[in-house]
């Protein structure tokens, strides 16, 4: 790991450490340490998480990925401990600086709080399942034949009430949009689009170019949904879209990485073919494939009915029970497992955000209280602190880069 990437908002801890041994700094020695120590690990931890989730975008990580997957993971365990030794302590310090003669003031400063990376998350993930083509396209064909009614609810919740343009367009948004009412959230791994009708038999062939998927063109092929599929998936490894032409004879692309599927349709045989029509479409990133339910303080879901079930988890049920899973249970060993890690830790890397704002937050109050005192002491604590924000918090780690999101109700 390297300490020094600015891309982590980690730096040295040199400058930081060195104005701690200034005589004015003395009588806080302690508490400064704690602080810096604590801010450091936080920072660092930012740096572990950013690359797991850099392993978890590979479309199947190898031995060696898998192996630093794990190293990783010990590192943030072993972070999240010694950030709990210094934290036993307090939960903020309380300085009183005495300036120049009667000015004075007591300063906070907040520790940052990681309780939320060890503590139970609950979800309907299955650790040991891994997705092929076919398992996703089980579940997802079963939410596509699906749909939410006007009275559907989640814990008792009616969806329809809250969001109810999404709730047939886009069920997994409407349902997240009850997040804080219902402490539950769903998230799809994998990526499915679906065609409006059944492919035909053309007889034409279809020039190179006249479908696209993720801006590659597909070669020419005979007129045939067979040939077609056959150079659709001849391109799987530069689009990362595999096609799938089932019993029904529909035409389904698939991104196994959940990555975006973007097809573009140029002429009429080609949607006649193909069973899209013609013109351009997007499925998002994590849109439509294998539904996956997290929540805070709950192990069961119910929702009011087994149509509601069916449309939401893809299986025939009333309710839903949910496994406890903890960071040391996340690993990568297969597709589907690295997709759920990268999920599990966007929300940690949220939950760092969040701490990282209520430090900051923490450091400009205390900074702006120091203009109010005049002496040495005032000048070298305003130096430390200026160089923890410097050093620390200045690069916020950038979440939205991830190619999987937990959809929200934005």
């Amino acid at each position: 790991m390297d300490k020094s990437d600015p891309e982590y908002g980690v730096k040295s801890t040199h400058s930081t450490s060195s104005l701690l041994n200034e005589p004015q700094l003395k009588p806080f020695g302690k508490e400064l340490m704690a602080v810096n120590t604590a801010l450091q690990q936080a920072a660092e931890l930012s740096n572990s998480i950013r690359q797991m989730q850099e392993i978890c975008r590979s479309s199947n990580p190898d031995v060696e990925q898998q192996h630093k997957f794990e190293q990783l993971k010990e590192t943030g365990s072993e972070m999240v401990a010694q950030l709990q030794n210094v934290q036993q302590q307090s939960e903020f310090f309380r300085l009183e600086i005495n300036g120049e003669g009667d000015s004075a003031v007591e300063i906070d400063l907040q520790m940052p709080q990681l309780s939320e990376i060890t503590r139970t998350l609950y979800t309907s993930y299955a650790p040991d399942l891994d997705v092929d083509e076919h398992t996703l396209q089980d579940y997802a064909d079963q939410q596509y034949q699906s749909s939410l009614r006007r009275n559907a609810t989640i814990q008792g919740v009616r969806i329809f009430a809250r969001y109810p343009y999404a709730t047939g367009s886009s069920p997994q948004r409407a349902v997240n949009s009850l997040s804080c009412i219902t402490g539950t959230q769903l998230c799809m791994l994998g990526n499915v689009l679906h065609p409006d009708v059944a492919t035909k038999h053309t007889r034409i062939p279809l020039s190179a170019g006249e479908i696209a998927i993720n801006g590659f063109n597909i070669a020419a092929s005979d007129g045939t949904p067979e040939d077609l599929v056959s150079k659709i998936n001849q391109r799987t490894d530069e689009s990362g879209v595999h096609g799938l032409l089932g019993d029904s004879k529909r035409l389904v692309l698939q991104r196994l990485d959940g990555g975006a599927i973007r097809l573009a349709v140029r002429s009429q045989t080609a949607a006649i073919l193909s069973g899209y029509r013609m013109g351009k479409r997007t499925r998002e990133c994590n849109s439509a494939g294998i539904p996956v339910w997290l929540a805070d303080a709950q192990s069961l879901i119910e929702f009011d009915s087994v149509d509601t079930g069916l449309a939401l988890t893809g299986k025939a049920v009333a309710s839903l029970e949910l496994n406890a899973l903890h960071w040391d249970d996340l690993h990568c060993k297969n597709r589907y497992a690295a997709q759920f890690a990268f999920v599990f830790l966007d929300l940690i890397n949220n939950q760092l955000s969040t701490i990282r704002k209520a430090c900051q937050s923490s450091l400009s109050r205390a900074i702006e209280q120091l203009e109010n005192i005049a002496g040495q002491s005032y000048v070298t604590l305003k130096k430390f602190l200026l160089q923890l924000q410097q050093t620390f918090l200045s690069n916020e780690v950038d979440s939205s880069k991830a190619s999987l999101v937990l959809a929200t109700s934005g």
